[in-house]
């Protein structure tokens, strides 16, 4: 096996959830490709209006990756409570994953 994709269709959204290849695989293009069928075979489905590939990461080459194939980074709708001192501890400790977590990219 060269690679493998998971996805969700969720209401009018297909939902990339895992993609994944072998790293000896990589110069023949096998994420593209398992993409390309993705996206092709989504548009086909009745009802499906819009394909997501998951939240922006802090990887470079993935997010160079998924806007090289036509994807638009977009904030993800949620929220994040965090209860007690945890916010201002992970301010203090972790500022990036806090920023992260709260859609402050």
């Amino acid at each position: 096996m060269a690679g493998f994709l998971i996805t969700k269709i969720i209401g009018r959204t297909a939902y990339v959830d895992t993609i994944a290849s072998r790293s000896e695989m990589l110069h023949t293009n096998v994420n593209d490709a398992v993409m390309f069928v993705f996206i092709m075979a989504a548009r086909e489905l009745h009802g499906v209006k819009s394909a997501h590939y998951a939240i922006k990461s802090n990887v470079a080459h993935l997010e160079k990756f998924k806007t090289g194939i036509g994807f638009q980074p977009v904030l993800f709708p949620a929220v994040t409570r965090l209860r007690g001192p945890m916010p201002f501890v992970m301010q203090i400790l972790f500022p990036e994953k806090y920023r992260r977590m709260t859609g402050q990219f």
